[in-house]
């Protein structure tokens, strides 16, 4: 019989725990032992990278482990490793992927070390809380009526097949700065949870594709 990986998740605080625990683990394969830990040196977001590489060594070399990030690609801090050329990429999308590869160059030595069937670098297009616009129906249902914003909630159903991942980067409008104007007092660790285990994962893999690809990327390497 051969030996499971073990499955290792580094993120940014403790929503994103509670969201892995709760709801990402149940969906992937029960027999690996799985666990997610928030950035040691953190206030609740990423603010230095050396803070997320030092985690990521304390891991990677662990006898039969999955490890991969669940981080946000807004307000990512600049100390990233070759952060400035990826930023010139034309895209977001492009962005991510070069950071994810510079990421993975970091960690092996520019390749003098081969993770490649261990680390999976996943950074969310744009943030973690893109996944509670899955279903507007559900968001608009958590809410008393006296206790969110109706105008902009109805701004958001006026996007057609809206496509969470893009909310986008601006510190107006991107996913978390939208949920605060649309209620007040908007808790990410209770309203944001809730909300997202209401919609369920089946939904979310359907709407996100990137957040998609990355759950398949996990499940493939875990049975492999």
């Amino acid at each position: 019989m051969k030996n499971l990986k073990r499955l290792v998740i580094i993120v940014e605080g403790e929503t994103e725990v509670k969201f892995c625990k709760k709801i990402l683990f149940p969906f992937l394969p029960q027999e690996n032992k799985k666990n997610c830990f928030k950035i040691k040196k953190t206030n609740g977001g990423l603010v230095n990278y050396n803070h997320l590489k030092g985690d990521i060594q304390n891991c990677i070399n662990q006898n039969n482990i999955l490890l991969t990030t669940m981080i946000d690609f807004y307000e990512l801090p600049q100390n990233f490793p070759n952060y400035q050329n990826c930023m010139k990429q034309e895209t977001t999308d492009r962005k991510i992927s070069c950071l994810k590869q510079a990421i993975y160059n970091d960690i092996s030595n520019n390749g003098n070390k081969n993770y490649t069937n261990i680390f999976i670098p996943y950074i969310a297009k744009h943030e973690f809380e893109a996944l509670v616009f899955a279903d507007i129906s559900i968001l608009k249902n958590h809410f008393e009526k006296n206790e969110f914003n109706q105008t902009e909630l109805e701004k958001l159903k006026k996007i057609p097949n809206i496509a969470p991942e893009e909310i986008n980067n601006n510190r107006n409008t991107a996913p978390s700065k939208r949920l605060k104007r649309i209620k007040n007092g908007y808790s990410k660790t209770i309203d944001g949870i809730a909300i997202i285990e209401k919609t369920g994962i089946e939904a979310l893999l359907q709407k996100c594709p990137r957040f998609k690809k990355w759950v398949e990327e996990i499940k493939q390497k875990l049975q492999s």
